[in-house]
């Protein structure tokens, strides 16, 4: 037969019980025992028996507590057997409850019955024989038993419950960190975007120094035209007008340039309005992670590697932010980061999930392939990521504000400068061109 789970236990306990009648003589109302498992109680079994003559027959009852469980199991099954003077034989029917559905055959179990114990040779997995003895007693001892083993699965479930409680509470926890660091990470970025920030002007400049250059030129050729005889004063004067339409192209180079520069201020405004709605994101999740403890930092962005890429896996950098750790490790852009902390990076998706499992501060084994091929592998101390402030945000902007500021007011007053430039050469022309050409 199959063999019940309780009895493939090996360690059995006796729960001893009184013998009731006279002289130890007379059957008691049943047979209890208490099986442990790892020292602890795990199943309680409760036979009563009724004898006519050499036969047998009654139930039995048990219920189980599995190693680690939190639910028990009760079972009632009928037996049938023989008694022949001491020796016991016994067949178990019926089915077991407990958590494999165990179903009971036909097999047979041997014994002895003495006075008031009840000893059964138990079959074991391995093919052996366990001895386990059933100690007269009563329905109200098993109900005790029965009772002990449901408050330890009551325990046992209140503490699988508030593991699970705590196990959910951590994910919980781990997720709103995700969130807060990647948006935290993201309004970082767009502060180091704004970082240094330049908007060339020097078109500009050169292009006003062509106009001077020309308008010289101008002033040059008036110079041989005064010097000029009567008769080469007035074609000579031409070119003098030429020269001031030469001032005028220069004036309109510069308006181009002007035109430049103020498509390029698109882009910082851009970057601004950015980073102030990032933050503004950031700022709605943070109230939900009030325990955030801060992530672990690197300093990289990265993307897929590249066709050009020294490798063909790993995420790939594409800027490295100034005083981070990753700066401070020589990490640089086109670098291809294949490796945290013994965790291989195949993708970026592989780095950001490596990153969350280590925490800020922590010191990490790095390797990564620089852009001309090398490998590379060393330890990194990752930082801890601070939560941008308000201040922060708004000093990163009105920094941009500032640069911007400078390059549209560069451009409007050069370009004043060159129209008025342009404007005061066609006069000068014009009267002279009247003054020799008359």
């Amino acid at each position: 037969m199959k063999t019940p789970r309780w009895l493939l236990l090996a360690t059995t306990t006796l729960l001893a019980g009184a013998a009731l009648g006279c002289g130890g003589t007379t059957a008691p109302p049943g047979y209890l025992a208490q099986v442990h498992s790892g020292g602890q109680l795990s199943m309680v079994a409760f036979i009563q028996l009724t004898v006519s003559g050499a036969h047998l027959s009654g139930t039995w009852s048990e219920t189980l507590l599995p190693p680690g469980g939190t639910e028990t199991y009760a079972s009632q099954l009928s037996l049938t057997g023989t008694l022949s003077g001491q020796s016991v034989t016994m067949t178990l029917h019926g089915t077991v409850n407990d958590p494999e559905g165990s179903t009971v055959g036909t097999g047979t179990i041997s014994g002895t019955l003495v006075g008031t114990t009840l000893t059964l040779a138990v079959p074991q997995v391995d093919g052996g024989l366990t001895s386990v003895v059933f100690a007269g007693s009563d329905t109200a001892a098993y109900d005790r038993a029965v009772n002990t083993l449901e408050a330890m699965a009551g325990t046992a479930s209140a503490s699988a419950q508030a593991a699970a409680q705590a196990s959910a509470s951590a994910a919980q926890q781990a997720a709103l960190d995700a969130q807060v660091t990647a948006a935290a990470k993201q309004v970082i970025t767009d502060i180091d975007g704004l970082q240094g920030l330049t908007i060339s002007t020097q078109a500009l400049a050169q292009d006003l120094l062509a106009q001077q250059k020309d308008l010289a030129t101008m002033r040059s050729d008036e110079a041989a035209t005064v010097a000029d005889s009567p008769l080469e004063q007035c074609g000579d004067a031409d070119t003098v007008q030429g020269d001031a339409d030469t001032v005028q192209g220069d004036a309109d180079t510069v308006q181009g340039d002007v035109e430049t520069v103020n498509a390029a201020v698109g882009g910082p405004e851009a970057a601004i309005s950015s980073l102030q709605s990032d933050f503004a994101k950031l700022q709605a999740i943070e109230p939900t992670d009030p325990e955030f403890s801060g992530g672990a930092y690197l300093g990289v962005d990265v993307a897929e590697v590249s066709a050009s890429a020294p490798v063909t896996a790993g995420a790939q950098i594409t800027s490295v932010v100034a005083d981070s750790p990753a700066a401070g490790a020589g990490l640089a852009a086109g670098d291809v980061i294949t490796s945290l902390d013994g965790v291989g990076i195949g993708s970026t998706d592989d780095l950001s999930a490596a990153m969350a499992q280590v925490p800020g501060g922590e010191t990490v084994d790095l390797s990564w392939v620089d852009a001309s091929g090398p490998h590379h592998s060393g330890t990194i101390t990752l930082g801890t990521l601070s939560l941008p402030t308000q201040a922060q945000v708004n000093a990163a902007a009105a920094g941009a504000q500032a640069v911007i500021s400078q390059a549209t007011g560069t451009a409007s007053q050069d370009l004043s400068q060159a129209q008025a430039v342009a404007s005061a050469a066609a006069t000068e022309a014009a009267n002279f061109v009247a003054e020799y050409c008359g």
